[in-house]
């Protein structure tokens, strides 16, 4: 799944790559491994293998959760963009987003750019209305190291 890398790249550590171990993130939360921050604790150390597993997990649950929503298919780039999407921002609010509605109507074009307005980073429509956040260039399932 594309978003498995896109979100390793943008959720790095306060060192880069994968934080082995709990630090307060800007807005606050505690977070640990590729920006995970439900149940994480002050203190708590984990190993590369347990962050990969825990990303890996997570993002399983949010791809089936987001496909369900989808009722229009979502081809690799564009369920790895809102699959990103939905790791930043939350299922709930995904559901309710400008992006998934404009995906679901058809509307390509307007869900990237209301993806680059959620994250605040530009994302351009390719290869007849494909979203991509990132070229990685690598079709890797697992984060980078």
């Amino acid at each position: 799944l594309q978003a498995v890398y896109l979100i390793a790249q943008a959720e790095q550590g306060p060192l880069g790559g994968m934080a082995c171990k709990a630090y307060k993130c800007p807005a606050g939360k505690w977070t640990i491994g590729w920006g995970e921050t439900e149940g994480v604790q002050p203190g708590q150390v984990i190993d590369e293998a347990t962050g990969d597993r825990i990303l890996c997990e997570d993002l399983t649950h949010r791809a089936e959760a987001v496909q369900a929503m989808c009722t229009v298919h979502a081809n690799p780039n564009e369920l790895g963009a809102l699959v990103s999407l939905a790791y930043n921002i939350g299922l709930a609010a995904l559901s309710r987003s400008t992006a998934l509605r404009r995906h679901n109507a058809g509307d390509h074009a307007g869900a990237a750019r209301s993806m680059a307005a959620a994250c605040g980073r530009l994302i351009r429509p390719k290869n007849c209305g494909s979203l991509a956040i990132a070229s990685s260039g690598s079709s890797n399932s697992s984060p980078p190291r």
